[in-house]
């Protein structure tokens, strides 16, 4: 049994009877604090398992949205009746014509005649002979399975009968035929690129491409493939990347993020070892370019090393290490970075509070989202001007808007309950204040780092379905990849058919300018780009 601490109240003194209370009081208040933390840890994990993962519509005119009070948010009872016509004219005007034939324009189209043969072009009541009254279209898209045949390369050598008579030097030519992928393989530009393009982009798993393979008559081993994505890489695709990276370092406004990665056989580390995913991406105003970066930990060390001779802003979530990165005393004037953090961050910590509060509409909770939406509008308004307009936009919008919302979190501050999701709310933004005002330095900023998050979203959705890398060099493999498929997304083109060009042209011709060949170039070819349609 446990020694309960027994107190004769009827001894104390009143002032010692005041100093119990107090104690036994603010114990009492810790407790119920760290008991609504947990609530809040609780309500929080559910909304997280069984919620809506997006935040869009949390919120709605200050008011938390539910399918209940639908009618009664979107109600207008001063608003007129619409009349019949404009029903009618509506109902009509929903479908536009043409419409079905531009969803398909892109397409390539086989047409199939049915005629009736001469024989029976006869009347069946007189005899006389039929003529062609009209053409009846209907339109329908086939679906053309995937077909594997072997490619057999045969090479004619040819020799010079007189000189071999003649006892003079053997004349012997042949023709040029293209370059194997590589030594002795079966493997082609096409099927490596339709392979990566099954991982990378489709993230289906390469024990998947093997069963499926089996299916066609192919009998070729994860093992393989994994051997050809990872050669293709190293070989060739790997020029490209480098060349992107140093194009990236050339910018003057980046951002970045990082996500986990596990790698099974890791030298001196265990299996459960936590790796990591890094990501670049350019700024909006410039080329499209996304690139991936491995590397076994979370420490500045690694992005110290990338961005070694990069200047300017990098914009990033509110991870300490970027800051750490931004303040690094060994970088010179000329290597400058600017830490620029990220809006979408503040607002999420307000709404992860909305999740986790037991009330309905908790008013300083809304009040911050309220803020932070006030904010996002501004953008939205001024996204389509010029950076030099955009930045006076901003001052006069967006200024006002950040002075009084870092005013009441600084007043908030002092109110809110310790510990709660809400204190972590005020906290994250009053922290990151400084990095949060930046995006008002320039116009070509941007007010979140949702560039940066997009581009880890597709290794993210990969990772569930291949759950890990087995080796390092697998992960840098991966890395590579990523980088090349998600910029050329991001450009408009298809990734099979960019994949497949720039390894036959890097198989045959290893001394073709790479310049020609990065996702943004022009001079890639038509085939490669995806169809205006299709883009928009």
């Amino acid at each position: 049994m446990e020694n309960k601490r027994i107190i004769n109240l009827s001894a104390m003194s009143r002032k010692e009877l005041e100093e119990e209370y107090i104690k036994a009081n603010d114990k009492a208040a810790a407790l119920e604090a760290e008991l609504e933390w947990m609530r809040q840890q609780v309500r929080l994990s559910k909304s997280k398992t069984f919620g809506a993962s997006s935040e869009k519509g949390m919120l709605e005119d200050g008011v938390q949205q539910s399918l209940f009070n639908e009618a009664e948010l979107h109600s207008d009872t001063e608003a007129a009746e619409p009349t019949a016509e404009e029903l009618t004219k509506q109902k009509r005007q929903a479908k536009k014509k043409g419409e079905k034939k531009a969803k398909v324009k892109a397409l390539p189209v086989v047409v199939a005649e049915y005629e009736l043969s001469e024989e029976e072009q006869i009347c069946p009541a007189c005899g006389e002979p039929l003529h062609e009254m009209k053409k009846i279209i209907r339109e329908e898209i086939e679906v053309i399975p995937a077909k594997y045949q072997i490619r057999r390369h045969v090479r004619h050598v040819y020799a010079c009968r007189n000189c071999e008579k003649q006892d003079t030097q053997a004349t012997i030519l042949q023709p040029r035929v293209p370059e194997p992928m590589f030594r002795n393989s079966l493997a082609s530009p096409s099927l490596v690129a339709d392979i990566i393009h099954r991982k990378y982009v489709l993230s289906l798993p390469l024990y998947r491409q093997e069963q499926e393979f089996a299916r066609y008559g192919l009998s070729i081993s994860r093992q393989t493939i994994s051997n050809w994505i990872t050669s293709a890489a190293d070989r060739y695709l790997y020029r490209i990347y480098e060349a992107m990276k140093e194009r990236l370092r050339e910018a003057d406004i980046l951002h970045a993020d990082e996500t986990e990665v596990q790698v099974l056989r890791e030298p001196g580390r265990a299996a459960a070892s936590k790796s990591y995913m890094w990501v670049y991406a350019s700024g909006k105003y410039e080329d499209p370019c996304y690139v991936y970066e491995y590397a076994p930990g979370r420490g500045a060390v690694y992005p110290k090393k990338f961005l070694n001779g990069f200047s300017g802003y990098l914009q990033t979530d509110g991870y300490s290490v970027y800051q750490n990165v931004a303040d690094d005393p060994e970088r010179s004037e000329d290597e400058k970075i600017i830490n620029v953090c990220c809006f979408a961050h503040a607002r999420r910590k307000f709404t992860d509070a909305l999740k986790a509060s037991s009330v309905k509409d908790p008013p300083n909770i809304c009040k911050g989202i309220e803020f932070c939406d006030a904010l996002f509008k501004v953008e939205r308004d001024s996204s389509e001007t010029d950076p030099k307009e955009r930045i006076i936009y901003r001052k006069e919008h967006a200024g006002p808007i950040l002075d009084e919302y870092f005013a009441w979190l600084k007043e908030l501050e002092q109110k809110v309950l310790p510990r709660s999701k809400l204190a972590e709310a005020v906290k994250y933004s009053l922290n990151q204040e400084i990095p949060l005002r930046r995006y008002m330095e320039d116009g070509r900023l941007e007010i979140s780092n949702n560039r940066a998050e997009r581009a880890v979203k597709p290794f993210v959705i990969g990772r569930k379905n291949w759950l890990f890398s087995n080796t390092p060099d697998g992960a840098e493999s991966s890395a590579m990849i990523y980088s090349i498929v998600e910029t050329a997304k991001a450009c408009d083109l298809k990734p099979f058919e960019y994949l497949t060009h720039i390894l036959k042209v890097l198989s045959q011709t290893p001394e073709t300018d790479i310049e020609q060949l990065l996702p943004w170039s022009k001079q890639l070819p038509d085939t490669c780009r995806m169809e205006k349609e299709a883009r928009s």
